[in-house]
Parts: structure tokens; C-alpha cells; sequence
């Protein structure tokens, strides 16, 4: 009996997150999460909320991590910043700046690490170095 109810729970999450995270992910004609959506999930109360808080914020800054441009904004040197310590600067700053709310969540999370990390190669050295 036991086994039934751990297959029965693996399907009732996999159904659940394939039916109610399609609808967050391809929201808006297709323009992706807003940042609203993001931070309620990371303000969310269920390790599920956190997890795609958490993954969708370390996903952008994987992406970032070459120092590639990813909506419009680079990000350098943050190869070793934990998961949390992403998450905890997003909310922050998300918190204190009311005009991200209206950003699609990607381009948020970009600028936000952008900012933090930014990338010191496209400034010339001073002179006589």
C-alpha cells in the first residue's frame, strides 16, 4: 500500500506541475514570467514556490555567467555566488525599486545582476598602465 501512494503522489505533482506551471510560463502572449509572478513565487510558503524562485533566478545567471549579454545586460564575477545569496539580492532589490514590477522576469534579473556583477572588460585602462 505504501508503494501506491508514492506512485500515486508522483503523478498527482508531475500532473500538477505540467497543467499549473504551463500556464505561469507561457503567460502574456507568450512574453514569458513577469516579476510580479517570480517574486510571489520566491515570497511563496511551499518548497515548490522556492524551488522555481530559485531555479528561474540561477538560470539567468548561468546564462550570464560567460559574460554574454542577456537582455541587453552583462553580469561578471558572480561564478561563485551561491543560489540563496542570488535569490536574497533579487528580492531586495525587487523590494526597493517599484518600477521592476512592470519588467518581464527575465529582463529583471538581468539588470539586477548586471548591476551587482558588472563587467569592468569594456573599460579602457588608465593611462600609463
Amino acid at each position: 500500500m505504501p508503494r501506491f501512494r508514492h506512485v500515486f503522489r508522483f503523478f498527482l505533482i508531475a500532473a500538477a506541475a505540467f497543467f499549473g506551471f504551463g500556464h505561469v510560463a507561457f503567460s502574456s502572449a507568450g512574453r514569458g514570467m513577469d516579476a510580479q509572478t517570480l517574486m510571489t513565487f520566491c515570497s511563496g510558503k511551499f518548497d515548490t514556490d522556492f524551488g522555481v524562485c530559485s531555479g528561474y533566478i540561477s538560470a539567468v545567471a548561468e546564462a550570464m555567467l560567460e559574460g554574454n549579454a542577456l537582455y541587453g545586460a552583462r553580469a561578471c564575477g558572480h561564478d561563485g555566488v551561491k543560489a540563496q545569496q542570488l535569490v536574497d539580492l533579487v528580492r531586495m532589490d525587487f523590494s526597493e525599486d517599484d518600477t521592476l514590477r512592470r519588467q518581464s522576469a527575465g529582463a529583471m534579473v538581468a539588470g539586477i545582476l548586471a548591476r551587482s556583477f558588472p563587467c569592468y572588460d569594456d573599460i579602457a585602462p588608465a593611462a600609463g598602465q
